[in-house]
């Protein structure tokens, strides 16, 4: 015997030797505890986690879209009629009450003046009742505190304002008067664009019902403190009218204006500032600097108001409030309409509209769309989610939801791996999986659609393996039923998991091909293997387990259309493209109003997801860098995938994983805002799991086949590096899950998630380090804590008045830039498109660390070079050949109040507004990841290769090479 084989009969009585003194701990039963112990150890760390949805409580930001909808559906309410939604409606409007006003009319079109594709801009023409152009007129349309589009008529009296966002707007036209009372007339237009707010509009107009003068009026003057100002010259309208008497009185004669200046001056012709006036026993005012006040009668006044929504409807019960009244003067009727008559004074008033409901609280990203004829909100995103997470509700188990969801993912992905690929492939896979760093984030998150998505269709297939492995195929059909409820169940938690619904065909279709290949009656000819495919058995087993998959999937997949064709007015129409009327909704504003967004009606889900441009190619890199430092197991699977082709899983995994990149290395957005985008690839981590977990499996199970000069140390060393693979991979997950879940759990205190300026913010006397934005964001730890000077930076977005997003100037395509925050200064009013230098402090945002962000304390810090003439809508000028002359920066859009980075539906411009847009840095926490896992990768490929060698050294000495089964 020689010594080779003696010391193989050696190695095997070891390993005998072991396997009985440790028999159990080798064993499936003993794993299956394992995973199950570091499963319930999980889910109480998770739970134990802090997590809740109220503004200042840690969650991800879609859970107040999931959540608030499985209340309602709790309660059986599917969409909520727009007049029961919870809101303070507010809208004023001013009108000048002045009797030249009726020689004036305003004349306003909605129509493409820009060239652009939505009919938005807005034409406006001024004009005497003699048709002569009103020129030098100010027109401007208030969108919000924060939103103006204005301009001034050219000399024929017109003006164009770009850009109108949708909704019903109130043209206010301002026309000055020489020495009287301006002309302010309204205009009432509808706009289609695709951005407005929800909200009532006014339109104000009356009739002068009297010619009153201020003919014998009396005025009195007095000081402030009450004393009679006797002997002043008085002026109306510049001519002298005489002086007060010793009791500072004044009676105005041979006066037939109804309105005027009324000016006073001593003796020297000085003026008298801070005089009161008392007009017929009513205090006017006090007079200027100048010496003037203006004066007029009062005349009876019809005052009109209707009061519409953004939709044109007719709104009833809506307060209207004059002036400063603190009691309404009346309630708009059913027909949206209020009349009255009453005595107001010559001049500006303001007239107020507010209605307040306390009706239901609208979710986060809720859509409005047409119910039976009716505007009504309705789940933006897909159903499924929410109804799932209402049978939680309503058994008090909402807080095990994502539990329940984390139990279908390991279950799903324990058993297939187990069925195809071994136990000990299975223990691998689903370990790998359970910790993998998106999956524990999404496992906090628990009421993410992306989560409960996978875990369906990963139970799915699971059971359907199952169903088609049974010999009762009577049991095997039951379980395929089962199998397509999974499925179409998947779908509605997020509708682009239905293309993954082919996968159980591929696979079963790849299962036939390879027992026929592997029958011992067939031959090669092609006749033959057909004949065998479409034979009697075959198709009668075919039939009795894929139709009633199908027969699950049409099952759920009914109830989905109809609730589409309920809500959104077609069976395939959804939340995100849709042949109705449909908006994306959030709060916004003091008042809580509702803004919304429209989504154009053309796009459907191939415009949407199979569309690549030069961005989303230049993207991919970016992409695969992050799914290298979240999803390593995807690098690793790569060879298993190529060694294990021939299995019917292998096939139906590697369609999955291409079928995932298809839809979204189409979708630039995706890793440009924020890391958690990196949800949309969760579908990766099971398939590619499995297959690394079989990978894992093979090289162990090739460990025990070592003879020769392989001794039982270098065997062990062997098992330490798999093992050392394993625990890099589980290492990195984990740090992930730390890194991504660490911000999210730190409560919110501060505006937009950004953090409050640091007590001592800026002190000007420290040393100045002075860069520009791309400079920060290549080194942006150098920079991070310190002062910084950036010079020529220009505002391109405005989140609101104390946050906006800066970029190099001249900003370019592709700029990069970062988050101003501006909390500490009152009304910083920046406007976009305006240059300036910073100085502040440059820190991470502690809420969200993928954002950097200056925080400037005092107007020092802003050194502004220039003053852009309007915030977020500029007017434009027709001149009399109607060429426009822009007095605004090119392609400036007005920016959105909607919280979009929680949204699903990709924008029509790869972009999402108010978010960062530009390729994410890594932190130092997913460096360090990425160093782990290239380690790993490394490691596992070397395994791979050292076993192939060790496999062509075998073969060519003739010696057994097979692959145990566990």
């Amino acid at each position: 015997m020689s010594v080779n084989k003696k010391n193989d009969k050696n190695v095997e009585k070891d390993d005998h030797h072991l396997r009985s003194k440790y028999r159990f701990f080798i064993q499936e039963p003993f794993f299956v505890v394992m995973v199950l112990m570091f499963f319930i150890i999980l889910s109480y760390m998770i739970l134990s986690l802090e997590h809740g949805m109220d503004k200042n409580e840690p969650h991800l930001k879609d859970e107040e879209g999931f959540y608030p909808w499985a209340e309602l559906y709790t309660e059986g309410i599917y969409s909520i009629p727009i007049d029961d939604a919870r809101g303070n409606y507010f809208d004023e409007n001013r009108i000048s009450i002045n009797r030249l006003g009726t020689e004036i009319s305003i004349d306003s079109e909605i129509g493409n003046y820009d060239g652009g594709k939505e009919k938005n801009d807005l034409f406006v023409t001024v004009i005497f009742s003699n048709n002569t152009p009103v020129v030098n007129a100010d027109a401007l349309v208030r969108i919000s505190d924060q939103m103006v589009i204005n301009g001034t008529t050219n000399s024929s009296g017109q003006i164009i304002l770009y850009n109108l966002p949708r909704g019903n707007h109130l043209i206010k036209v301002m026309i000055p008067v020489q020495d009287g009372l301006p002309v302010i007339l309204h205009d009432f237009v509808e706009s289609k664009g695709d951005l407005g707010f929800y909200n009532i509009y006014s339109v104000v107009d009356y009739e002068i019902l009297s010619q009153n003068t201020l003919n014998n009026s009396i005025i009195k003057l007095e000081s402030k403190d009450k004393q009679p100002v006797v002997n002043v010259n008085v002026l109306f309208n510049r001519k002298f009218i005489g002086r007060s008497s010793n009791d500072g009185t004044l009676k105005l004669v041979n006066i037939s204006d109804a309105w005027g200046n009324l000016r006073l001056d001593d003796q020297s012709k000085e003026p008298i500032m801070g005089a009161v006036v008392i007009l017929n026993d009513e205090v006017i005012g006090t007079t200027n600097n100048n010496g003037v006040i203006q004066i007029s009668t009062f005349d009876n006044i019809l005052l009109n108001v209707e009061i519409k929504d953004s939709f044109n409807r007719p709104i009833k019960d809506v307060e209207i409030i004059l002036d400063d009244s603190k009691k309404p003067i009346g309630y708009t009727g059913n027909d949206g309409k209020f009349s009255t008559e009453i005595a107001l004074r010559m001049g500006e008033h303001v007239v107020i509209s507010r209605k307040v409901v306390d009706g239901y609280e609208i979710p986060l990203a809720s859509g409005i769309g047409l119910v039976n004829g009716d505007y009504h909100y309705i789940n933006h995103w897909p159903p499924g989610p929410s109804v799932l997470l209402s049978g939680f509700i309503t058994l008090g188990l909402d807080d095990v939801f994502g539990v329940f969801l984390m139990c279908l993912l390991i279950i799903g992905v324990y058993g297939i791996a187990r069925r195809c690929f071994g136990w000990p492939a299975a223990v691998i896979s689903s370990l790998t999986c359970m910790f993998n760093g998106v999956v524990l984030l999404l496992f906090w998150g628990q009421w993410m659609g992306d989560l409960a998505a996978v875990a369906f269709v990963v139970f799915g297939l699971f059971l359907f393996i199952e169903g088609v492995g049974l010999h009762n195929k009577l049991l095997g059909a039951s379980v395929t039923f089962l199998a397509g409820i999974m499925f179409a169940t998947a779908v509605s938690m997020r509708y682009s998991t239905l293309v993954f619904c082919m996968i159980p065909l591929i696979y079963y279709a790849h299962h036939l091909y390879i027992n026929i290949n592997t029958n011992k009656d067939n031959n090669s000819h092609v006749s033959n293997k057909l004949k065998l495919y479409f034979s009697k058995a075959n198709v009668k087993n075919t039939v009795i387990l894929i139709i009633p998959f199908i027969a699950g999937l049409i099952l759920i997949g009914t109830l989905i259309a109809s609730y589409n064709a309920t809500y959104y007015g077609g069976p395939f129409n959804s939340g995100y493209q849709s042949s109705r009327t449909l908006v994306t909704v959030s709060q916004t504003g003091n008042n809580n109003n509702i803004s919304f967004e429209t989504y154009a009606v053309q796009e459907n889900f191939f415009e949407v997801y199979f569309e690549y441009s030069d961005d989303d190619l230049e993207n991919i890199p970016h992409v695969m860098n992050f799914l290298f430092v979240f999803m390593p197991v995807l690098f690793l699977s790569i060879p298993v995938i190529f060694f294990t082709r021939k299995n019917p899983i292998t096939s139906a995994l590697l369609v999955w994983i291409i079928l995932l990149f298809i839809i979204y290395l189409s979708q630039e957005w995706v890793l440009t805002r924020v890391v958690r985008d990196i949800r949309y690839y969760l579908p990766l981590v099971p398939p590619c799991s499995i297959l690394f977990g079989y990978g894992s499996y093979w090289l162990i199970e090739r460990g025990k086949q070592f003879r020769g000069s392989f001794k039982i140390v270098k065997r062990s060393i062997y098992y330490s590096i798999i093992g050392l693979v394993i625990a890099l991979i589980l290492s990195s997950s984990v740090l992930g899950a730390q890194d991504t879940l660490a911000p999210l759990l730190e409560k919110n205190d501060s505006t937009h998630g950004l953090p409050p300026p640091p007590r001592d913010m800026l002190v000007l006397d420290q040393v100045l380090v002075e860069t520009n934005i791309s400079g920060l964001l290549n080194d942006p730890l150098y920079y991070q804590g310190k002062i910084v000077r950036l010079g020529d930076v220009e505002i391109i977005e405005a989140i609101n008045l104390d946050i906006y997003f800066i970029a190099d100037s001249p900003v370019d395509k592709n700029e990069e830039f970062i988050v101003l925050n501006l909390n500490e200064i009152e009304n910083p009013n920046l406007l976009l498109g305006t240059k300036l230098d910073v100085t502040g402090i440059f820190v991470r945002d502690n809420k969200d660390p993928d954002k950097w962000m200056m925080i400037v304390k005092d107007r020092v810090g802003l050194d502004i070079k220039n003053d852009a003439r309007s915030g977020y809508g500029y007017g434009y000028e027709v001149d009399g050949l109607g060429q426009i002359n822009s007095t605004r920066r090119n392609q400036a859009q007005p920016p959105t109040n909607q919280v979009n980075d929680q949204l699903d539906k990709p924008p029509k411009d790869g972009k999402r507004p108010n978010m960062p847009r530009g390729k994410l840095q890594f932190t130092k926490k997913e460096k360090l990841m990425w160093d782990l896992n290239l380690i790993a990768i490394l490691l596992f490929y070397a395994l791979l290769l050292f076993n192939g060698f060790v496999i062509i050294i075998n073969r060519k000495r003739g010696e057994f090479d097979g692959l145990r089964r566990g």
